[in-house]
């Protein structure tokens, strides 16, 4: 690796971000943002990195750097609007997603970030739709169907929820949250028979030690 490089370090920088190792990847952006104080990819990963550490202000702080050196990413503002959400400022969030939507439209987490936060905010059809969008872009999205699942439950329409926790389920069998919540949709819907088989589903894997389990928090965060 030449020192002198700034991409030399922000690519080394990158391949620590991908294997968790923050300290060594923080070190690495910001060397080769020393060397090149305008690098605006170097920026946007080194938020990135304190994002993961839970450091906002700091994320916050070269998100924006980022975009002032180059306003035309879409990553800093769905970086940022994560570090929005996170801290309880939903509507910065809201309006830092659709404007990296506007730039990238075919990016399928960020919808899904921003189904998120209306979700939060209880603007389920607005979620709906951004969960909608993520599906279209990935039909593999299991935590986009969980999620528009849910919404559709919160707004009573328990046989279009019924049908997305088991698409969420065949992506995914394992997933002991998916058949719980089928259940109550079920229960709900007059649909006690099988409320119960996913019940009993949901008891299985938890006995066996073979359910993923996710909270809220972590489905609110995936892609």
């Amino acid at each position: 690796m030449n020192p002198r490089f700034a991409e030399a370090w922000w690519n080394r920088g990158r391949a620590y971000l991908g294997k968790e190792k923050y300290d060594l990847a923080l070190g690495d952006f910001t060397k080769a943002l020393e060397i090149n104080p305008e690098y605006a990819e170097a920026m946007n990963d080194r938020g990135s990195v304190y994002q993961m550490r839970g450091e906002y202000d700091l994320a916050i702080a070269d998100f924006t750097k980022a975009l002032q050196m180059n306003p035309n990413m879409a990553n800093p503002y769905c970086n940022r609007g994560f570090a929005y959400a996170a801290r309880g400022e939903f509507e910065r969030a809201i309006s830092d997603f659709t404007r990296s939507l506007r730039i990238d439209p075919t990016n399928a987490k960020t919808y899904y970030l921003r189904g998120t936060v209306y979700a939060q905010t209880q603007k389920y059809d607005n979620a709906i739709a951004d969960f909608t969008e993520a599906i279209k872009l990935n039909p593999e999205f299991g935590d986009a169907l969980f999620n528009r699942g849910t919404m559709f439950a919160e707004k009573g329409d328990f046989e279009r929820a019924i049908s997305d926790y088991d698409e969420t389920i065949k992506i995914n069998p394992r997933d002991a949250e998916s058949y719980f919540n089928k259940a109550k949709a079920c229960e709900s819907a007059g649909r006690s028979a099988e409320a119960i088989a996913a019940l009993k589903r949901t008891s299985n894997m938890r006995m066996l030690g073979t359910d993923t389990i996710l909270t809220g928090q972590e489905r609110g965060s995936g892609g």
